[in-house]
């Protein structure tokens, strides 16, 4: 079956009696052979353009689920082909398309597109009218002589076997002059794409090369993009063009892309998609990251691979890191909205089972994000708090216990009243210290000063997860050392060392807590003694604290004049912060300005006096800092100022320095503000304004007051007693300097 007349009997005998060619076309039938239009704001790219040209061999076959353009593509290809006088035949294929109609679709198609069928029968057997149209369609576009298109859209709709095998058919013993150009979301079953692609005379367009990249973006828009725009519509489209219309539409109707994503979504992607595929589909859009381990767990055990092997999602699954795959935001936004309307109680099951493996994961905010979903308070609360509470910022960091927080509701913290403590420090690491002492007074009133936990809840750990609070708050808050208060607290935290029944991780922790404290007071060879043990114990459980431990070790090594091992543990810390806690900026940042201290003690590294505080300092703010941090930027940005533009021009810097620190209510980093304006005043000549600063403020004559290292932290006894060196010196004043 090599000519023809074959090829035409045997498509003859799979249509049956098809019907005559009527040239009173319905107006419905012929939208079926018609180009669809050109698309609002095709995006010219030439490259993809040469590769979807059908005369460029036999067989060119577009591979990719809805949205993806394969029919703008192929229409645009078939446009430009009949404008050189081509012949291309197009026809758009459904589910009712069998091999009875088959016939008469294609002479209607070709006709359509621009080939003379011949009015005479070539030989052979005519008496079958589905004979007679196949072999005058064939036998015209064999002695057409020229390049004949067949362009047939969605083929994976068709699904009569008859009329599959026609096509499979003209495929291959079709005259040589036939191209053949075919679009399908799967593989048609009983249609042979594989031989003539695996012989080098096809070729498959998918996903890849169909996706939008950023200058395609940029285009599609026809608009000035800022780089941020780009980069978050590539986030949010992935290059997907269905997508990237969405966003369009919405942007230039002012209207959110929802409802018509949804549409599109339903019926077109997820047309056909029934039963438990679509089931599975639906299950799979409540999983923040489709991660194999979790999502096997949920949904029984070889779900991951089912739905990577679906093909409506093909090219819709984007592989991010170690997480596992993201299903596109477009379609996982319309099945998470259709799952929780149209089955409620399912929507709250599976984010219930999510919930519980996340939380047995150690992903603690995640697992509460999804208990949330359920609608259950209690859920959110036990994963909290069977996580460790407040101690999730000790493993994760600030912006690990603000995600968490921001799923506490009032109604779970009153059903696990320690949690509320969590809110307490969430602010104060925010710096929003004057909010963090209103909630933590409320919860005091509620839980008897933060020793009665709830019914079968842990008293002694409530204890210390409000010492950590009032801990948090004097080290932020930059509070004296020298009280009555701070002295009850050192002693409850050093109590703390030893209660090993309580865990390793307090443990350390209130280790850690006692070495800063040391370390503030100029006990150093205490404070290194207590910071490494913490390090040591804390290595294998927090690597957060960790790094927090080698930022003292180097603040002690520094004061101690060893800046090679200063500098080292800053390093150490700052490759920590930034290899595995890259989502929180505090650490790498307190870091870099200790390290830069160092720096500009040492002579060590260039700078200039670009940083400015009235911005910094609120960064810093929240970011964790505390008094060495504070003291380290405002001491290396006013010294700074002062080298390359004077003394004048540091006051006014440190103006912005001395109103942080009065707004915030931090008396110690104002005490050392203080020691560096006054120095700056004897710096710019202005002995007789220091010297009234110093009276007004009462600061002692006394080298003994001045440098009590029982009431002050070492910053404050440098800041002053440098101050007054200055001063006293400049007022002839040698004895007392």
């Amino acid at each position: 079956m090599t000519n023809t007349v074959e090829l035409g009997r045997f498509i003859a005998s799979r249509t049956k009696a098809a019907a005559r060619f009527d040239p009173e076309v319905p107006w419905l039938l012929r939208q079926k052979v018609l180009l669809p239009d050109r698309a609002t704001g095709f995006v010219e790219r030439p490259e993809l353009a040469r590769r979807c040209d059908p005369t460029q061999r036999r067989l060119t076959a577009f591979h990719a689920p809805g949205g993806f353009g394969k029919t703008t593509l192929l229409a645009e290809a078939c446009r430009l082909l009949r404008e050189r006088g081509v012949v291309v035949a197009w026809l758009t294929l459904n589910e009712d398309d069998d091999g009875n109609s088959l016939a008469s679709y294609l002479s209607l198609a070709f006709s359509t597109g621009g080939l003379d069928i011949r009015d005479a029968a070539p030989a052979g057997d005519a008496d079958d009218h589905g004979s007679y149209r196949m072999n005058l369609l064939l036998h015209s576009i064999d002695i057409h002589g020229e390049t004949c298109v067949l362009a047939l859209d969605d083929v994976d709709r068709m699904h009569d076997p008859a009329a599959m095998a026609i096509v499979d058919l003209l495929l291959k013993y079709g005259p040589p002059n036939l191209h053949l150009a075919l679009t399908f979301r799967e593989l048609p079953a009983g249609l042979d794409v594989a031989t003539p692609i695996l012989e080098g005379r096809g070729v498959t367009i998918a996903v890849d090369e169909l996706r939008f990249g950023k200058p395609e973006v940029a285009r599609f828009f026809d608009t000035s993009l800022s780089r941020r725009q780009l980069d978050e519509l590539m986030d949010a489209s992935d290059g997907w063009p269905i997508a990237l219309c969405v966003h369009r539409n919405s942007k230039t109707t002012r209207s959110a892309p929802g409802d018509l994503a949804s549409n599109w979504v339903e019926t077109r992607l997820l047309r056909g998609i029934a039963g438990d595929e679509r089931d599975l589909i639906l299950d799979a859009s409540l999983f923040d990251w489709l991660n194999a381990g979790v999502v096997d767990q949920v949904l029984g055990v070889g779900s991951t691979r089912a739905i990577e092997r679906m093909p409506a999602l093909t090219g819709l699954l984007a592989k991010v890191d170690t997480a596992g795959m993201r299903l596109h935001p477009l379609v996982r936004q319309h099945c998470v909205q259709y799952r929780a309307a149209a089955t409620p109680d399912r929507y709250r099951s599976i984010h219930r089972s999510i919930a519980e493996a996340l939380a047995a994961r150690g992903d603690v905010a995640a697992a509460m994000r999804h208990a949330a979903e359920t609608g259950d308070p209690r859920l959110v609360g036990k994963i909290l708090e069977d996580a460790g509470g407040i101690r999730i910022w000790q493993r994760g960091g600030p912006t690990y216990l603000r995600a968490a927080d921001a799923l506490l509701s009032e109604e779970t913290v009153a059903q696990f009243p320690r949690l509320g403590l969590v809110r307490c420090i969430a602010q104060a690491m925010r710096g929003d210290l004057d909010p963090a002492k209103r909630t933590y007074a409320r919860h005091a009133i509620e839980t008897d000063g933060f020793t009665r936990d709830r019914p079968g809840g842990d008293d002694r750990k409530m204890v210390f997860d409000a010492i950590s609070f009032q801990y948090i708050m004097t080290l932020c808050g930059c509070q004296p050392i020298g009280t009555s208060e701070m002295n009850a607290l050192t002693s409850r935290i050093a109590a703390f060392t030893e209660h090993r029944e309580l865990g390793t991780l307090v443990q350390g922790l209130a280790k850690y807590g006692m070495g800063m404290i040391e370390t503030a007071r100029t006990n150093l060879d205490r404070g290194l003694e207590w910071t490494a043990g913490a390090r040591v114990q804390l290595m294998p459980i927090s690597r957060y604290v960790t790094m927090y431990c080698d930022l003292n070790l180097g603040c002690i090594a520094m004061i101690q004049g060893r800046a090679d091992d200063a500098a080292k543990a800053y390093a150490r810390a700052r490759r920590t912060a930034e290899a595995e806690f890259h989502q929180d900026v505090g650490p790498a940042l307190i870091a870099k300005v200790l390290a830069a201290e160092l720096g500009l003690e040492t002579n060590d590294v260039p700078m200039r006096s670009s940083r400015r505080l009235k911005a910094e300092l609120p960064v810093l703010a929240t970011s964790g800092a505390w008094l060495d941090v504070y003291a380290a930027e405002v001491g290396t940005v006013v010294e700074l100022v002062r080298r390359d533009h004077g003394p004048e021009a540091a006051l006014a810097e440190l103006d912005a320095a001395d109103d942080f620190a009065q707004k915030t209510e931090r008396p110690t980093m104002a005490r050392c503000i203080l020691g560096l304006r006054l120095s700056l005043l004897v710096l710019a000549q202005r002995v007789d304004d220091a010297e009234r600063l110093w009276v007004a403020e009462g600061l002692p004559r006394q080298a003994g007051e001045l440098l009590d290292l029982g009431k002050q932290t070492w910053r404050e006894v440098e800041a002053l007693a440098s101050a007054g060196l200055r001063l006293f010196t400049a007022q002839s004043n040698f004895e007392t300097a």
